[in-house]
């Protein structure tokens, strides 16, 4: 299997994340720098230290309530589903992410893709094939126009004289 971007074992990425562990003078951030915006540092709400304690204290929680509720002996699954309601469907049906998306990004990405894929297929490829049928028919009448005997090349000739002669004349009997 081909990976373009996979350069090295891991540990490698590992000694390149090293050498720009300072993101602000690091090597990556010059070598970057003309193709990305800077931006604006954001200005905390709270310290980082309260976001971080508060983070770890909410996931804590979760983590609490989910063994004392799951490890528990004799936890009845129904009487749960009786008693959280419609809040245990949204949540068995993980909060309708999945079917959300489906419905705003997949099928509609479908669609464009399956009438783009109608457009190259009917347009662009119909116009090359149209064009290689036009190649192809003129050069099936040079074909029989080339016919290697200097007799009929001369006759063309002399008719594409007397066409120019007759061009000629009409438009001087014309003025």
């Amino acid at each position: 299997v081909h990976e373009p971007y996979a350069v090295g074992p891991p540990s490698d990425l590992a000694v390149g994340g090293l050498i720009n562990i300072d993101p602000e003078h690091g090597f990556l951030h010059g070598w970057l720098e003309p193709s990305v915006v800077a931006f604006a540092a954001q200005e905390h709400v709270l310290p980082a230290a309260v976001e971080v304690g508060v983070t770890v204290a909410v996931a804590l929680a979760g983590i609490g309530g989910a063994v004392a509720l799951y490890l528990r002996p004799g936890v009845d699954v129904e009487a749960m589903r009786s008693r959280l309601g419609v809040l245990y469907d949204v949540a068995l049906h993980g909060f309708y992410v999945d079917e959300l998306y489906q419905a705003t990004i997949a099928q509609p990405g479908r669609y464009l893709a399956q009438g783009l894929s109608e457009f190259d297929r009917r347009g662009i490829d119909g116009a090359v094939d149209g064009t290689a049928s036009l190649t192809a028919g003129l050069a099936t009448v040079g074909r029989r126009l080339q016919t290697g005997n200097v007799s009929n090349y001369a006759l063309a000739v002399l008719g594409g004289a007397l066409l120019v002669l007759g061009v000629f004349l009409g438009v001087a009997a014309g003025s």
